[in-house]
């Protein structure tokens, strides 16, 4: 269901909720105002019954996260809500914010940049340009916390909950130094963090400028996930290929498009910082 006509989007930063999202949450999440109150009624009893759940206090908004990602599947969503909630008590390093200044004086955490302006479906657009990263300014333990911080923290807004996010890998000039990174168990973690605990609806991941660490990444990662989601990974032989599912309108020039404006370079910093504010059980949404 396209939220706009054309080549006519939405932006990244939103502080209101279009009548088209909301017809589109109730015609593909099955969302009303009387599923949404069942839904909570109904997930808070489970939370209460579970022992690794039972003792934290959820933020509505937050259950209202996996209760849209499950399609008002109550039992679908506190699984995953309880998935997430025990990664997070095990993982709780990679809940801790980067120091500020880092994305001040280092690219590496910049690496990440939320386009201002989403697909005419709604979805936000990430464009990861991993040859930003160096092992001199992160650790893949800063990776990960990175990875996992910004879906955290972009999940808050109610536009993105519920249209999704398209992901454009972009493996140009990636540092060989990461190869002997790229273990199982890395590789594991961060599938397991994006994709099974956390609530986003990931609609594409756009592979492009191919190297030899994403092929050695793909080579272990696509084991580990299901065949939906491997369908919806899109590998590019070259940058053109991004127009047959992007308008040129909101791609930057480096990659063939039209777009000169990228001022959410900050939001990774940003997300950074409302994580100081992240608990076990969520925080409320932006708006």
């Amino acid at each position: 269901m396209s939220m706009m006509n054309g080549e006519e989007t939405y932006p990244f930063l939103m502080d209101f909720l279009p009548d088209a999202a909301v017809r589109k949450a109730e015609v593909e999440l099955h969302e009303t105002p009387e599923s949404k109150l069942n839904g909570l009624e109904e997930i808070k009893k489970m939370l209460t019954m579970d022992k690794s759940t039972s003792n934290i206090d959820f933020e509505d908004d937050y259950l209202i996260q996996f209760l849209r990602h499950a399609k008002y599947n109550v039992t679908r969503a506190f699984q995953r809500l309880r998935t997430m909630t025990i990664f997070k008590k095990k993982n709780s390093t990679l809940l801790i914010p980067l120091p500020d200044e880092s994305f001040l004086t280092k690219s590496s955490p910049n690496f990440m940049l939320y386009l201002p302006k989403r697909c005419p479906d709604g979805c936000a657009i990430v464009l990861c340009r991993l040859g930003m990263l160096s092992p001199d300014e992160v650790s893949m333990t800063d990776i990960k916390k990175l990875f996992f911080i910004s879906f955290t923290q972009t999940l808050r807004d109610p536009m993105t909950q519920i249209n999704g996010v398209k992901i454009i890998h972009d493996f140009t000039n990636v540092s060989l130094r990461y190869l002997r990174h790229l273990t199982p168990s890395n590789l594991y973690l961060l599938k397991h963090a994006s994709m099974d605990c956390t609530p986003a609806r990931f609609k594409a991941v756009h592979i492009v400028n191919e190297s030899i660490v994403m092929r050695a990444a793909w080579m272990i990662i696509h084991r580990f996930m299901t065949d939906k989601i491997i369908k919806r990974v899109i590998f590019h032989a070259d940058t053109e290929g991004l127009f047959d599912y992007f308008p040129r309108s909101i791609l930057p020039p480096e990659y063939g498009g039209h777009l000169d404006d990228t001022s959410t370079d900050d939001w990774g910093r940003k997300a950074n910082k409302y994580q100081e504010q992240d608990t076990a059980g969520g925080q409320r949404n932006f708006y």
